[in-house]
């Protein structure tokens, strides 16, 4: 099935202003090549991103569930664009 619609989903950090030994969690989505970033409220110690990755290290709990928060914002992104896809197709 060939699609018109392409989707991608990252997430990338920014220093924070106040505070350069933490950053700010954001996600970008990019559909048509038209991009938006938007903040997820999160931040993590510089020390703990991994860059490659685009997810925190798992060296403690709280990192294991910072990752298992950015997965569920991954999941609910893709889910919004499949219901927004099929929502174009039918009509």
């Amino acid at each position: 099935m060939r699609t018109d619609s392409t989707l991608g989903i990252n997430f990338f950090v920014r220093k924070k202003r106040n505070d350069p030994n933490m950053y700010d969690i954001y996600v970008r989505i990019t559909v048509k090549k038209e991009r938006a970033e938007i903040s997820i409220k999160r931040d993590i110690p510089v020390c703990n991103w991994d860059k490659m990755r685009g997810k925190a290290f798992p060296t403690s709990r709280i990192m294991e569930d910072l990752n298992a928060y950015l997965d569920t914002v991954y999941g609910e992104i893709l889910n919004v664009h499949r219901e927004l896809h099929i929502g174009t197709r039918c009509n």
